[in-house]
């Protein structure tokens, strides 16, 4: 297997993340997936509220350190519970900034479930002033 698809990938020798470039490529590429986000903080919350905004559903949040907590009614779910529940339709996208010891994590722990499902937002794409501009400011 090859150590990334694109350029701009997360590079790790199995699993990696795919980088969205733009909410647009996001809502495009995640329609009719199920989506689940990893990360409850900051970016994760803003990201749901775009999602939702934009009429994307997300069927559910994990976050090692959040789990049982709630966040905008989903009870956060551990990344054992995300593992049983991926399946060939869903996609994971990271939420935090440095997605890399992420990604590093999954590949020591060898989540292979998570193998051509993971993705990534560039980071500047949480900004006030890109949301605004895009018209995706909550």
């Amino acid at each position: 297997m090859p150590l990334h698809k694109e350029k701009n990938s997360i590079y790790t020798s199995d699993i990696y993340a795919d980088p969205l470039s733009s909410i647009e490529s996001l809502l495009h590429q995640m329609k009719d997936k199920r989506v689940v986000l990893y990360g409850a903080g900051k970016n994760g919350k803003r990201l749901l509220n775009v999602l939702k905004k934009n009429g994307l559903v997300v069927s559910e949040i994990c976050d090692k350190e959040k789990a049982n907590q709630v966040l905008d009614g989903y009870c956060i779910v551990s990344v054992a519970d995300m593992l049983s529940h991926i399946d060939e339709n869903t996609r994971v996208i990271i939420t935090p900034f440095e997605g890399r010891a992420i990604v590093q994590e999954f590949n020591e722990n060898k989540y292979i479930e998570l193998r051509d499902k993971l993705y990534h937002i560039e980071s500047y794409r949480y900004s006030d002033r890109t949301m605004e501009e895009e018209g995706l400011c909550v």
